[in-house]
């Protein structure tokens, strides 16, 4: 009877572990999201400071240096810095969130908290804002460039200014075009804009992507240090 009460208080204690632990990786998830989502103003900033920067160019015509200038672009707009200042502010809360539920924890189950080092506080450690890569969309740039001299852009109306104006980032975060479809537009502005929109697109998503990645490497650190 005594070896019986202690399996099961041995498997209560293991229970109430393990539950403590997933409830811990449902506040660092919830607040991995919310880091994703407070980045939005900077993702919607950094595609409109990329687009304008590569549409200001006269695109080269190795491939290895157009991928050399969008990186160079899109690198000056992804600002680890920048990043940091936002994602530490989650992360703090997250940690005051954290070290509430280990107390309470500690309270309810004293000897396992010990044993386990849940007593523990979390936090008084470092973790790396390290930017991820911005995927190129090489092939349309190779288009855009071989058209570059076809086309008279100004002509056009088509400066970076006007193409991308400000506040577009947002706009194309929802989906929405840069150029919109007109039937009545030349023939060499119905050659541009589906280019000119396919890469905004593409932009748009590899630079949100890298910013996610960004948030996704930081707090796969954070739940080693955790631990």
């Amino acid at each position: 009877m005594v070896e019986q009460t202690t399996k099961a208080d041995s498997l209560n204690a293991d229970s109430a572990v393990s539950a403590f632990r997933s409830q811990e990786e449902m506040i660092v998830s919830k607040w991995q999201r919310q880091s994703k989502l407070h980045l939005t103003n900077f993702i919607a900033t950094a595609v409109e400071g990329s687009l304008r920067g590569m549409m200001a160019q006269w695109l080269p015509d190795e491939k290895t240096k157009i991928v050399a200038l969008y990186n160079k672009v899109c690198g000056a707009q992804l600002s680890a810095t920048a990043m940091k200042a936002i994602i530490s502010k989650d992360v703090n809360a997250m940690l005051r969130e954290l070290n509430a539920h280990r107390k309470s924890f500690a309270v309810a189950h004293p000897q396992q908290a010990t044993k386990t080092g849940l007593n523990r506080r979390a936090g008084g450690f470092t973790y790396p804002i390290v930017r991820q890569k911005v995927d190129c969309p090489l092939a349309d740039l190779q288009k855009m460039q071989a058209l570059q001299r076809e086309i008279d852009w100004t002509a056009l109306g088509l400066t970076a200014e006007q193409v991308v104006p400000k506040g577009c980032g947002q706009q194309l975060l929802k989906g929405i075009d840069l150029i919109k479809d007109d039937q009545h537009a030349s023939k060499d502005l119905n050659r541009v804009a589906p280019l000119v929109n396919r890469i905004a697109k593409q932009m748009t998503w590899y630079i949100s992507k890298s910013v996610y990645a960004t948030v996704d490497h930081s707090y796969a650190v954070i739940r080693k240090k955790i631990q």
